[in-house]
């Protein structure tokens, strides 16, 4: 399945981010929270849809909290169910198998990294450890070892469980 244009999915994944800062119409949030924001926004070159998912996690060192950005085409047909509530925004990751997608990859002390990325992602509602979204932003750009694929699944604000093909490892967040 194609989407969208050559100005929304060209190859230079830093022009598509700047197109997607500058040239796109948003619709109202999905999900308004100060650390995750999800809703979907359309090219205005060809109107094709995109879910957009940003994620901060604080981690109470001076400020500089590492922020992550996925860009995800959507059919109307998933927009809409996105938008009503129908499908959970904690799926696009799934839906994501099939379908390249564009990376924001901002950690703390660090330079933002734009790239595109394809297949499942990780969507987490922030404000916790940010070592397992970042080990799970290496699995996706394909910069971490099979031994260390991990799901990371949230078990509370206080808890993160990370499940490894290797070991069990329970990690409570720092403060």
């Amino acid at each position: 399945m194609n989407f969208g244009c050559g100005a929304c999915s060209r190859e230079d994944a830093e022009a598509a981010w700047q197109h997607f800062r500058h040239d796109v119409d948003t619709e109202a949030p999905i999900v308004d929270d100060p650390h995750f924001i999800v809703r979907i926004v359309r090219c205005r070159a060809c109107s094709q849809p995109f879910i957009r998912i940003f994620t901060e996690f604080i981690d109470w060192s001076g400020g500089d909290d590492p922020q992550y950005t996925t860009i995800m085409p959507v059919t109307e047909a998933e927009a809409a169910a996105f938008t009503d509530g129908s499908l959970s925004v904690f799926q696009a990751g799934k839906i994501g198998a099939g379908r390249r997608h564009l990376l924001s990859d901002w950690p703390s002390g660090q330079a933002r990294r734009i790239s595109w990325g394809e297949g499942t992602f990780l969507v987490s509602e922030g404000g916790l450890c940010p070592s397992a979204v970042y080990l799970s932003r290496r699995l996706a750009l394909g910069r971490a070892s099979a031994a260390y694929e991990a799901r990371v699944l949230r078990v509370s604000k206080t808890f993160l469980v990370v499940k490894t093909l290797a070991r069990h490892t329970v990690q409570k967040p720092s403060r």
